[in-house]
This record gives C-alpha cells, structure tokens and sequence, in this order.
C-alpha cells in the first residue's frame, strides 16, 4: 500500500485498499491512489479479487508507480 509520502510522477499521493463485491457477489480489493496538481486532480484504482494473491496488487501498485501524468 502506498503511504501518504510516496509519489507519482512528483506529486504526493493518498492510497486506500477498499474491499467490495461486485454484481455478481465476487468479493474485490480496490486500490484507489489519489493525486493532485494545482488545476488537475488524478484518480487511478486497480481491482482484483479478493481471492487472487496480494502479489497480484503489489504489481499493480508498480506499475502505477511508474506512470507519468499529463494534462
């Protein structure tokens, strides 16, 4: 989980793992990183079921970490 000093392209980022079901009642872990310029907001969230391995996330998370925003 990335913790509220990490960053994204420079800019600090708040993380959250949310649990939910979707409609079809398969349980998922969401993270939902937030990030923000002074005229420009950025939300990324990546989903997997709760059932694959935390790994699977953590990758997610990676590569997110890698991006580079524009706009």
């Amino acid at each position: 989980k990335l913790s509220p000093g990490n960053t994204l392209d420079g800019l600090p980022v708040r993380s959250r793992v949310l649990y939910a079901r979707n409609s079809h009642g398969v349980p998922l872990r969401i993270l939902v990183i937030a990030a923000q310029r002074k005229q420009l907001g950025y939300i990324i969230e990546a989903f997997n079921s709760r059932k694959a391995p935390l790994k699977d996330l953590e990758q997610s998370q990676e590569v997110i970490s890698s991006l580079r925003l524009e706009g």
